[in-house]
């Protein structure tokens, strides 16, 4: 398949991420801060690192790809092309995008990358909240395995440039990576809910059993 076909999926990629990485409000002060540790240093800094690399792949991504559409592939460089595992991962990252945004939409000014209990705090349970009790979290999760898709199946900038042991080396740490960021989204969220419950006692209760899944519905 002609290599420029995949620009306007990675166009698309690229965007999405860049919608869900939005920081919808300023960083909460330390002394509001409800919770601490390391995974709460990584988490709020994770999508600004992510966009990032994220970005560099796509122009390294880009310049491959109209150098294989000018001229054949080098031998040393293998073809870049669409595939159906690049789709599915776009496909991922635009959920990604869209459930994040619907988040943060309903969320409002409540919705920050810090946990935080804010002055006249008040428990969301409709749009997004009323289907499970962190979807932006599920939906960050959806996009790091969409990442993975994209960025490590056939036809991907990792196929095509892991041609050293320095270059295989530094592909083989991105699901290392993302699995460890998705196990510190999965714990956050028992940790927040353990907060909102203290904060709100009955009132959650009564959500929690309208709302019993915390990512995905009848899944968890």
């Amino acid at each position: 398949m002609e290599p420029l076909v995949k620009l306007p999926f990675l166009f698309l990629y690229v965007l999405s991420v860049h919608i869900a990485s939005i920081r919808p409000q300023p960083p909460v002060a330390e002394k509001k801060k409800a919770l601490r540790g390391i995974r709460e240093f990584i988490i709020p800094r994770a999508a600004l690192i992510g966009t990032i690399c994220v970005d560099i792949a796509a122009i390294v991504e880009i310049t491959l790809i109209l150098k294989q559409s000018i001229s054949p592939p080098e031998a040393d460089i293998r073809s870049l092309y669409l595939t159906p595992t690049a789709v599915v991962g776009t496909l991922m990252a635009m959920a990604t995008g869209y459930i994040r945004y619907w988040s943060t939409a309903t969320l409002g000014t409540m919705f920050t990358f810090e946990v935080t209990i804010q002055e006249n705090h008040k428990l969301i349970t409709d749009g997004p909240y009323g289907i499970v009790r962190h979807p932006a979290y599920a939906g960050s999760i959806i996009g790091y395995l969409g990442t993975m898709l994209y960025f490590l199946g056939p036809g991907s900038l990792q196929r095509a440039t892991a041609t050293s042991a320095i270059s295989s080396y530094f592909w083989s740490m991105l699901p290392v990576g993302l699995v460890l960021v998705i196990i510190l989204h999965w714990r956050r969220a028992d940790e927040e809910d353990k907060l909102i419950k203290n904060q709100f006692g009955e009132e959650w209760g009564k959500w929690a059993k309208k709302v019993p899944y915390k990512l995905y519905p009848y899944i968890h």
